[in-house]
């Protein structure tokens, strides 16, 4: 985190810095999303969520650009949980859902050409960094309680309820097509460092986040 933390603060100082390269555009995009918890063994079904967030576009000639973000993404899972009782025995079943909010900063590299005489398409890939900020567990169990997501950076972990790392980072993929100030993508993110706080113990399984998004944005300016 010590490492990330100064990239993340470089790659925002940048997103909001017009006069770094010459051709930028700045930007606002919002949009649903399906996420999900990948763990074998396990079946998490999607969860619908949304991502809002600033935006720009740095042209790097004429079919390249950077194209850096500033989101807040809604990410977690749902799932069919078996409450059971100190014996193993079931005592009901209910539905469980995981909702992790995180502060995001996607970096895309894309090439860009033209659709028509008005559109044009883009296509890239890139990384992605983000932060925890609150997450939700909710059932509707009798017997198990909603409670809040703990997110965590520290090697000694005392919380006794739900937790995961604070950190998350991965790869994005993204397609769309833009027309003037107008643009529609599909995005996918690729989570690549377990979430849960307790990866490094020998009988936890990794998880990782899973999502795919349809957004749709707005340039300011020319």
């Amino acid at each position: 985190m010590n490492r990330l933390l100064p990239a993340l603060i470089l790659v925002a100082q940048v997103l909001f810095s017009q006069g770094t390269y010459a051709q930028v555009r700045i930007g606002v995009k919002a949009g649903v999303n399906a996420s999900s918890i990948h763990l074998e063994s396990v079946k998490y079904d999607p969860l619908p969520g949304y991502q809002v967030g600033l935006i720009a576009d740095m042209g790097m000639g004429s079919h390249f650009s950077i194209q850096p973000s500033l989101v807040i993404n809604s990410k977690g899972s749902s799932m069919d949980l078996d409450v059971r009782d100190e014996n193993g025995q079931k005592e009901e079943g209910t539905r469980a859902i995981f909702r992790l909010i995180y502060a995001e900063i996607p970096v895309l590299m894309l090439y860009k050409g033209n659709l028509g005489k008005s559109w044009r398409w883009h296509g890239g890939v890139g990384p992605y960094a983000g932060i925890g900020v609150t997450g939700k567990f909710k059932t509707d169990s009798d017997i198990l309680k909603d409670q809040r997501i703990e997110f965590t950076s520290q090697k000694n972990i005392s919380y006794t309820g739900i937790e995961y790392k604070r950190m998350d980072y991965g790869l994005n993929a993204a397609i769309g097509v833009e027309k003037e100030r107008v643009q529609f993508g599909i995005n996918y993110s690729y989570g690549l460092t377990p979430i849960q706080a307790r990866d490094r113990e020998p009988n936890v399984a990794k998880t990782y986040n899973r999502t795919v998004a349809l957004t749709a944005g707005y340039w300011f300016g020319r």
